[in-house]
């Protein structure tokens, strides 16, 4: 396989612009949402036009890009209010091929005991399902955690995979799974993506550092992970590890040497096609910058 685009999340530090600028929840009104949630769509805008000139082409947006849209104290429409905003973003993204993404937070989980919670976390998905639809319907996806054990990893699950069958059908085609770096490892994600038909995005850093992991077999591992996209390309995480602090933090940047050891591996699979790497690092475009070459050279292979 080969690598397609390198992407980074939320914010452009040289730009100075988040997609994520919010409020406090008491400060909720349609003004506030108006001024907040078009000043992140403008943001946006410019992010992507940024990346282009840069040959960055995805990008995942802030969850929160507008304010409080799955909080049942929230009764707008905010696809009408927002609509020549987003239209707009839609054909840039259109033209120009992007790949936009998103990635909920911590607190939408569907394997939680509580029902309050997972009736929240539907809330969120189906939002920013939406919120995809109405920017990228073509690669857009939502990068989820499988959530806690809370003692019993087969029952939670269960619980996830009901609640999954709960979710709009365009919540359910815009999900993938990612593997996390202590409850929920590569080999037991593969096996619930392939239980309930969702893509798995596998995160080469939590593998690293999950307990008892190892590389023996991943190229295999990798190449079943890739047919969960069924043709779609599939997206990977890629990271290093902070010099200092705890052994799960990001470092600011990406170190090459990180890039190079998971494209070797990525070259071993059996598959003549292209995929895409979302770097998180604390200095998000910083760290793309200097290895764009990398998918340079792809993009050559592909013209």
């Amino acid at each position: 396989m080969y690598l397609r685009h390198l992407g980074y999340a939320c914010i452009n530090r040289s730009l100075e612009k988040t997609t994520g600028r919010t409020f406090r929840l008491a400060s909720l009104s349609a003004e506030r949402v108006r001024e907040v949630g078009g000043a992140n769509l403008d943001a946006l805008y410019d992010i992507l036009r940024w990346n282009v000139s840069r040959n960055i082409r995805f990008f995942r947006v802030s969850s929160g890009i507008i304010p409080f849209a799955s909080h049942d104290e929230f009764d707008l429409d905010w696809q009408t209010m927002f609509s020549p905003k987003l239209d707009r973003i839609r054909a840039y993204v259109e033209q120009e091929g992007l790949r936009v993404t998103l990635h909920p937070g911590q607190y939408t989980v569907l394997t939680s005991p509580k029902p309050d919670v997972v009736e929240r976390a539907i809330a969120e998905l189906d939002y920013q399902a939406a919120f995809l639809d109405a920017v990228d319907p073509w690669q857009g996806t939502m990068t989820l955690h499988v959530g806690g054990a809370y003692g019993d990893r087969e029952a939670a699950k269960d619980r996830f995979a009901d609640a999954f069958e709960r979710l709009s059908p365009l919540s359910q085609r815009c999900l993938a799974l990612e593997n996390d770096d202590t409850t929920y490892g590569t080999d037991e994600v593969l096996a619930f993506c392939q239980r309930i038909g969702v893509p798995m995005i596998f995160d080469y850093f939590h593998h690293t550092i999950f307990p008892g992991s190892d590389d023996e077999g991943l190229t295999e591992k990798i190449e079943a992970i890739v047919e969960t996209w069924d043709g779609r390309v599939p997206k990977f995480h890629l990271s290093s590890a902070r010099p200092e602090g705890r052994r799960t933090a990001h470092a600011d940047l990406l170190e090459e040497s990180d890039l190079q050891r998971f494209l070797s591996i990525m070259t071993d699979v059996p598959v003549d096609a292209p995929f895409d790497v979302m770097v998180e690092a604390k200095e998000k475009e910083l760290a793309v910058l200097p290895l764009r070459s990398y998918q340079a050279q792809t993009q050559e292979v592909e013209a």
